[in-house]
């Protein structure tokens, strides 16, 4: 009957079966759907759709999405509020759970909507609404570049000249805005992100205005040492600005001069430090033990007490060391205190030439860096070939019609990605303050869409034999692409195009280098500098606690420690180096590859020919770019490194005689990727980023060592 083919529809929807396309005969399977239903809600359990059977399923497909119930609209649900951040699921299902009506509330009261859990018709509007925004990544409006501008004036973007284009990068600055002042994270400009933007730019506590409160301010700036006003008045003048912003940057903060609430929290989190005069603490006596070793106290035995002679040493050190003076040990004060009690007895190794002439030898070797690898590029109009235009849906579910206006008949449904011809650009119905619609040819038939719901793109092909992709029309060359190379492009600046650069690796700027390699910059970790002749002192159980979950790196803590002591390496360091390269010991050199009777590897690896030899590689020792897994293998195999323990400390050997104990000297990893020795050669890497990407892992390391051994450092100085 048809009357089953639409209740076996419904049982679809309703998560009771999963039928692709349900016909009209009830069956044993139907039959079995019913009974499930019927069982699930306490009704007579025999298989057969009676009233009673039938009015519980009507009852059902009627309501809100709330908890309790199964159902395939809720999939879509969570998938929206994944989006807007408040879930992250990964494969959202068909049950409205305890975990789905939190996240519906939590929703609710941040968009200020009746809290009830029930996805009711003003909640999924709400929903919609955002997800619809013309505030969000790949579309135009005058509000976008109203927000740009502001953002600029927040100090979340440094556009010139900010069009209406939502792109990437707007995406991006509006993501950092919303995690910096605790909002969802989503890039989206809804109107609780708008309502921050709109608190902030209209803060009182901001150049031009007078307030208490930002007389207030400025007097506990006076006590932080950022200001020296006798007695501060309530205007906010341009020197509050400056001292704000000193404020802002010296902690981290985003540098706008305005007395935002995170400016603001920060001022008093610093000045009610307990590390500050007339307190008692343990970290006060640790602090005065260091200074007195930093020779700015002689105390012969340090107590707990934070008292005036303390202030003026902590005052001291901090003029000495160029921080704003304000005797209260803050976290920026301590680091340099630490960072310089740890290296007292540590050696210095100066060169005898400039750090410019480093760099002028580094800029000669393409250093390459993963700082842009998510930028888009611009390549120049001359040397593109346009080879199509199409219309590209952006959303779910859009309806594509017969003509401009939402009266014309649906001729198809296009979910995001879809494609179809451009041809033209017409004016039609309003929708989201725009008459525009796009014109085209689908499937043969003339197509129309409104604008709100998608894009232009275009498709170019590269004419010359090598092209540029630029960050910036004329600015700086991330790399360059071949001749016939199909581009999709985004955008059109002048005679420039933006362009869809999927490339990780690029070639580094400069200033990039220069901020990587300059061991005078306070934020590059010391560990680069950490003499990797020296053991760390761990136990393998310790190692292993790191190790845990790591591929094939799992349990091997007595290979790295064997390798450690065989070959005078600092396991934290080897460890961090074999996780970095193996991808947390899950890349196919790590996990092993199987190889022929020449080291080559064999064409089914998933089941080996008799007679082939596994092999590891934990280090990437002469894994070429683009023929890795071949080059690493056979590597493996002439070495013999059948095992991930062999790899181990058959790779720390290498590293040991080629670099560390090498004729260059390379006993740290910042001489490892710069080699001062030499600079430009014998380079353990392109990635300007390399050492430092160590460190990060070298210090976690550290921290499951309860008791390492001292740290020695040779920390290189230029003339």
């Amino acid at each position: 009957s048809e009357e089953a083919k639409v209740l076996k529809e419904k049982l679809v929807f309703l998560d009771f079966a999963d039928w692709d396309n349900p016909n009209t005969f009830y069956a044993s399977q139907t039959e079995a759907a019913v009974k499930q239903l019927q069982s699930k809600y306490g009704l007579k359990a025999h298989g057969i759709a009676d009233e009673v059977t039938l009015a519980k399923v009507e009852e059902l497909m009627s309501m809100d999405p709330q908890k309790g119930l199964y159902r395939q609209d809720v999939i879509e649900l969570k998938e929206k509020l994944v989006e807007l951040s408040f879930e992250n699921w990964s494969n959202p299902n068909t049950y409205f759970g305890p975990q789905t009506e939190t996240a519906v509330k939590n929703f609710q009261a941040y968009y200020g909507l009746e809290v009830t859990g029930i996805a009711g018709e003003e909640t999924l509007n709400k929903l919609d609404e955002i997800l619809t925004s013309p505030l969000q990544n790949g579309k135009r409006s005058e509000a976008a570049k109203v927000m740009k501008e502001k953002l600029v004036i927040l100090g979340f973007a440094d556009w010139d000249n900010p069009t209406t284009l939502y792109a990437s990068q707007t995406e991006a600055a509006v993501m950092d805005f919303q995690a910096y002042y605790g909002l969802k994270v989503h890039g989206i400009g809804d109107e609780v992100t708008l309502e921050k933007i709109e608190e902030i730019i209209s803060s009182p506590l901001q150049k031009g205005n007078y307030s208490e409160e930002a007389k207030k301010m400025k007097e506990k700036l006076v006590t932080l040492g950022f200001a020296d006003w006798d007695n501060p008045t309530t205007l906010y003048g341009s020197e509050t600005e400056h001292a704000v912003k000193w404020f802002q940057e010296h902690f981290d903060l985003v540098a706008n001069g305005i007395g935002d609430e995170v400016t603001l929290e920060k001022i008093e989190e610093i000045i009610s430090s307990p590390l500050q005069k007339g307190n008692y603490s343990e970290e006060a006596k640790k602090m005065k033990e260091k200074l007195v070793t930093l020779g700015y106290a002689d105390w012969k035995t340090p107590n707990t007490y934070f008292g005036s002679q303390t202030e003026a040493a902590v005052k001291a050190f901090q003029s000495d060391q160029q921080l704003p003076v304000s005797g209260i040990a803050d976290y920026k004060t301590l680091q340099v205190i630490d960072a310089l009690y740890d290296n007292f007895e540590d050696g210095y190794l100066e060169y005898n030439y400039s750090f410019d002439y480093l760099i002028s030898q580094q800029m000669n070797r393409s250093p390459q860096t993963d700082l842009y690898r998510n930028d888009d590029g611009y390549v120049h109009g001359d040397y593109i070939n346009i080879l199509s235009e199409t219309i590209l849906i952006t959303g779910d579910g859009v309806n594509i019609r017969s003509g401009p206006g939402f009266s014309y008949s649906v001729i198809a449904t296009g979910n995001r990605g879809t494609t179809f011809e451009y041809t033209d650009e017409v004016q039609g119905d309003s929708h989201a303050g725009s008459r525009i619609w796009y014109k085209g040819k689908l499937n043969g038939k003339t197509a129309y869409v409104h604008s709100s719901l998608a894009d232009i793109t275009m498709q170019g092909e590269v004419t010359a034999t090598n092209l540029n992709v630029r960050e910036t029309p004329n600015g700086h060359s991330y790399g360059m692409i071949s001749k016939g190379t199909k581009v999709s492009i985004i955008d059109e600046s002048g005679s420039w195009y933006k362009i869809s650069y999927n490339k990780t690796w690029r070639n580094a700027k400069e200033s990039d280098v220069r901020d990587q390699a300059n061991p005078d910059i306070e934020e590059n970790d010391i560990n680069q500098h950490l003499l990797l002749t020296e053991r760390a002192g761990a136990t393998s159980s310790e190692l292993n606690q790191y190790l845990s979950g790591k591929g094939t790196l799992d349990g091997e803590g007595s290979a790295f420690i064997e390798a450690a002591i065989k070959h005078d390496i600092n396991e934290a360091y080897l460890i961090s180096h074999a996780v970095h390269e193996t991808g947390h010991g899950t890349s196919p050199l790590a996990k092993g590859i199987w190889v022929d009777s020449n080291g080559n590897p064999v064409s089914n690896q998933s089941n080996p020919p008799s007679g082939a030899t596994k092999v590891y590689n934990m280090f990437g020792i002469a894994a070429f770019d683009g023929q890795e897994y071949v080059s690493g293998s056979k590597y493996a195999y002439q070495q013999g490194w059948t095992s991930p323990k062999k790899a181990i400390i058959g790779g720390a050997e290498w590293i040991a005689n080629k670099y560390i104990y090498g004729q260059y000297n390379q006993n740290t990893v910042y001489k490892m990727r710069w080699n001062p020795e030499n600079p430009g050669v014998h380079q353990y890497a392109t990635d300007i980023g390399w050492a430092l990407k160590q460190t990060s892992t070298i210090n976690y390391i550290y921290n499951f060592i309860n008791d390492p051994n001292s740290t020695k450092y040779s920390i290189v100085e230029f003339k």
